[in-house]
């Protein structure tokens, strides 16, 4: 007897996860500015350019969350 498994979607995993690591970067960005004052400005500069990864993934991850919703096999 074969048992069934849930279907897990891991877009929604992956949408949950980019929001978390924005938040962190953001987070991140607020501290060495409070802490760093104008010494922080390059790091807040790349930190902010590293930003398009997470915010790429959150995008395949509520598109892919949309898409598997609608057209569910």
């Amino acid at each position: 007897m074969r048992r069934q498994r849930k279907r897990r979607n891991i877009f929604i995993g992956l949408a949950l996860n980019s929001l978390g690591v924005i938040f962190s970067i953001v987070g991140l960005m607020i501290v060495f500015a409070r802490s760093f004052g104008e010494l922080a400005i390059p790091a807040i500069h790349m930190m902010s350019l590293m930003m398009y990864i997470p915010i790429g993934t959150l995008i395949i991850g509520v598109f892919g969350w949309l898409w598997s919703e609608r057209y569910d096999w």
